[in-house]
């Protein structure tokens, strides 16, 4: 099953399912921010956690206060698209 997550290259679970010989066969990447969203992709709760907290209060998702303050933190600045 493919997760549709979009994060870092140096993201460290993305890193830890490689080490075990996952993940590679289903890896898209995409040029930015905005095509993988489009594409129907998340962003990855571990490298990018404002961008999940934010993605999760966004789709009415239950965020627990962590994901709350990342959240308000996030919308509290621009989006910097990598």
């Amino acid at each position: 099953m493919r997760s549709r997550l979009y994060g870092r290259l140096d993201c460290p679970a993305a890193l830890r399912a490689i080490a075990r010989g996952g993940y590679v066969k289903n890896r898209v990447f995409f040029a930015d921010e905005k095509i993988a969203v489009s594409a129907g992709f998340r962003p990855c709760a571990v490298c990018l956690p404002e961008r999940y907290a934010r993605w999760k209060v966004a789709k009415g998702h239950v965020v627990d206060k962590r994901q709350q303050l990342l959240a308000a933190r996030a919308r509290s600045r621009p989006v910097r698209h990598t």
